[in-house]
């Protein structure tokens, strides 16, 4: 894994057809994600250089991941799975939560 100075944001790139080992890069949270791009890609891995030369894209993807909604998803899939364990390991003892338990499966 690549690793510029200052870590934030995560940066995939995606060299040609064929999976490539990890090709991840973290770059600035500063900027946002205009420091992912093609160029960095190519930059950093031979494989992006190897699928440019040979006519297969090199696309890049970038999570910003001090956007709101990446951290809503995870705190809702952390909400969702606390609520799971909790239906399931009370639906003896509520009334409640034997209901919620039905509901879910």
């Amino acid at each position: 894994m690549a690793i510029s100075s200052v870590g934030g944001n995560v940066c995939r790139c995606i060299c040609g057809d064929f999976p490539q080992d990890n090709t991840t890069i973290l770059v600035s949270s500063s900027s946002g994600c205009q420091g992912c791009n093609t160029a960095l890609c190519l930059q950093q891995f031979s494989g992006c250089v190897d699928a440019q030369k040979h006519g297969g894209a090199v696309a890049v993807h970038c999570i910003h991941r001090t956007a709101l909604v990446p951290r809503f998803a995870v705190g809702l899939l952390i909400f969702i799975a606390l609520m799971l364990v909790v239906a399931a390991l009370n639906k003896d003892r509520s009334s409640v939560m034997r209901r919620i338990y039905d509901m879910i499966g």
